[in-house]
């Protein structure tokens, strides 16, 4: 836990806070996730230390959300929750629910009078797809203090994702991302946390096809190599449900990367599609 802002008193009284939602998203449907459940119950400004969304793991990699406070964004649009962290697999027996958590590096201070407002869109990776029972929780601290920070620490999540293939054969393909995915395109340097990639596993051969079949390269907006060959994404992120590639580096303004692909379908009959995010956060100047 990173603890309260450093403009923050340390006298002023944090209470622990869970905020919950649920949200029911028809297929290619939108929806916008009912607020007054995620609205601090005391009308206090609160610290959001973490985000959990749930999904079932039937069709996990068709539900996107984006995060608004205000106008501030989160997310780069609508984002896979697999890009934000790795998930947890809950037991299918008794809830056959996909966890994941986005914990953020430093708390994200809400005002008692804003909402972090969550949107959620559900586009079926094998159509005609069906209707997605969801939910996401807050993982707060409610502020007692009349002093808010001086700096808000905005967590952001950005996203690329390959074009969804349906593969009734084996074949290869390539694709590359644009300078409007993988982004920083604030005026603030980003902190970038990590990379984020992950696969939907839709058959033994997923977990080998993600590690062996599946090649990256990158470069920065600068055309500086950050990957300099065609790389197995398993090299870089490891897991097909959401691996981490932890870098702790530093995006400049208006920035991005590119990122190219080169794919070979090994198995057919499965929907096939890549992601891969980036995570980190920014400090914009309130006052």
């Amino acid at each position: 836990m990173s603890g309260l802002s450093p403009n923050i008193p340390k006298a002023s009284r944090v209470n622990p806070l869970i905020l919950r939602t649920s949200v029911t998203v028809p297929a290619n449907a939108t929806v916008q996730a009912a607020t007054a459940p995620l609205q601090n119950p005391f009308r206090e400004g609160m610290f959001i230390d973490e985000v959990r969304i749930s999904v079932p793991t039937a069709n996990f990699s068709d539900i996107f959300l984006k995060l608004d406070l205000g106008r501030v964004p989160l997310t780069n649009g609508f984002i896979s929750p697999m890009c934000f962290a790795k998930a947890i697999n809950i037991d299918v027996l008794s809830s056959p629910n996909y966890i994941f958590t986005w914990r953020f590096p430093r708390p994200l201070f809400v005002p008692g009078n804003e909402l972090l407002v969550p949107t959620f869109r559900n586009n079926p990776l094998n159509p005609p797809g069906a209707t997605i029972e969801s939910s996401i929780t807050y993982v707060c601290r409610s502020y007692t203090g009349n002093k808010q920070p001086d700096v808000l620490n905005v967590p952001w999540c950005a996203a690329y994702q390959t074009p969804a293939k349906s593969d009734a054969i084996v074949f290869a393909y390539t694709e590359e991302s644009t300078e409007s995915d993988l982004t920083n395109p604030f005026n603030e340097p980003l902190h970038l946390q990590r990379f984020v990639s992950a696969r939907p596993a839709y058959s033994i051969d997923s977990l080998a096809h993600f590690l062996t079949n599946v090649l990256v390269r990158m470069s920065d907006s600068q055309g500086r190599h950050v990957v300099a060959t065609p790389t197995p994404i398993g090299n870089l992120c490891f897991l097909p449900e959401g691996g981490v590639w932890n870098v702790n580096a530093v995006m400049p303004p208006k920035s991005f990367f590119k990122s190219w692909w080169d794919i070979n379908q090994t198995v057919a009959g499965q929907a096939s599609k890549q992601f891969l995010g980036i995570v980190g956060h920014r400090e914009v100047r309130i006052r």
